[in-house]
């Protein structure tokens, strides 16, 4: 699949992998939408487990973070959004850039991109299972 193309939960699932976050697809829902990214991490004290929504293509309170942690560098040109990083993958140097009409959306990819390079396999994410949750 190409990175550029990667959008929603699927998209959010590459950056997790690149930013090394240990999370899980969500199920299937009833209405065959997939529509989230969780990770989990348990809490010292008391040993419970958290699950937490990660939505960096579409929430700034994930993305934003690290549009400016990870250093891509963003403008707005022609009612679009363009993206630049620089590339941390040794098989695929230079820089990484795309656009999108959504910020985060073009941050997102050109930060998997880094990372992976400008195509990412298809048979990476989990299947998912139907949950038995009425819609």
């Amino acid at each position: 699949m190409k990175t550029g193309e990667l959008t929603n939960e699927v998209l959010d699932f590459w950056v997790a992998k690149a930013m090394e976050v240990d999370a899980r697809m969500s199920d299937i829902y009833p209405n065959g939408t997939r529509h989230m990214v969780t990770y989990y991490s348990r809490d010292e004290e008391t040993g419970f487990l958290d699950g937490r929504s990660f939505c960096p293509s579409s929430h700034v309170s994930d993305g934003g973070a690290l549009v400016i942690s990870e250093h891509i560098n963003m403008a707005f040109q022609h009612g679009q959004w363009w993206s630049d990083i620089a590339s941390r993958n040794e098989k695929y140097p230079g820089r990484f850039g795309y656009t999108h009409v959504d910020y985060l959306v073009a941050a997102m990819r050109a930060l998997v991109a880094s990372r992976f390079g400008p195509e990412v396999p298809d048979n990476v994410i989990p299947p998912a299972r139907h949950s038995r949750a009425r819609s």
